[in-house]
């Protein structure tokens, strides 16, 4: 017995080296958790389209009739609509080209004649935008912005209610558009946009039909300095992702 336990003693000691070296040769296998890095939300640019509606108050506009400055003009309020279509430049840039059409409304004015005149003015304006966004809070981001362009501009018939010509013929003209924006845009869902700002629009100038004045002088009318102040809100939607989440 003594011979037997004497055996499985020297066994024990002799296999003790191997088990040691085996179990420091195969330690238990750890796998770490795998990290995902999160994409950047609109990293690279992507584009996007937009809607607008706005209501604009306007300036003063100079009017000329001839040779001649009308005085107390007025031109009344007026809504608009449009459309745009863009792309985002990183986290913070982006530009767009938008057309907005703004509807039909009256000028009126006294000449130094002390005769009054009104005419409808309704205009298309095509502008190239860029925007700066600046820092998201709370699913708010301000923005500031600037746009050039041309306006096309619709001017009907110019009526008098007095003096040797009731009726000036109206015309349509081109003229340099141009804009300062300013705004807040909201996200209500993955790249879907409330946007509401203040937009400052120059207009350029609008001219009338030839008039020839009791067959001696011929001239147009011009309606220079056009410029509203718009308020608008619309939606936009950035496809492809929600970039402020």
């Amino acid at each position: 017995m003594s011979r037997v336990f004497s055996f499985l003693l020297v066994a024990a000691l002799v296999m003790l080296p191997t088990i040691t070296t085996t179990e420091a040769a195969d330690p238990p296998i750890y796998e770490p958790p795998t990290y995902v890095p999160e994409e950047p939300c609109c990293d690279g640019g992507k584009w996007y389209i937009r809607g607008d509606v706005g209501f604009g108050v306007h300036g003063t506009p100079d009017v000329m009739q001839g040779p001649a400055l009308a005085f107390r003009e007025d031109w009344a309020s007026t809504y608009s609509i449009g459309v745009g279509i863009g792309r985002r430049l990183g986290r913070h840039g982006r530009v767009d080209v938008t057309v907005d059409h703004r509807f039909e409304s009256n000028i009126t004015e006294i000449d130094t004649g002390n005769f009054t005149g009104s005419v409808g003015l309704s205009s298309t304006v095509f502008l190239l935008n860029a925007y700066f966004d600046l820092t998201e809070y709370y699913g708010f981001t301000p923005y500031i912005g600037a746009g050039i362009g041309v306006a096309y501009h619709d001017l009907g018939k110019i009526t008098k209610n007095g003096g040797p010509v009731s009726v000036i013929e109206g015309a349509t003209s081109w003229s340099t558009a141009a804009a300062l924006m300013a705004g807040v845009s909201y996200e209500i869902n993955a790249g879907l946009m409330l946007d509401a700002g203040y937009r400052y629009l120059y207009l350029g100038r609008a001219v009338s039909g030839t008039l020839t004045d009791i067959g001696v002088n011929t001239f147009v009318t011009e309606y220079n300095d056009l410029v509203a102040h718009e308020f608008r809100v619309g939606l936009r939607y950035e496809m492809g992702c929600g970039c402020y989440q």
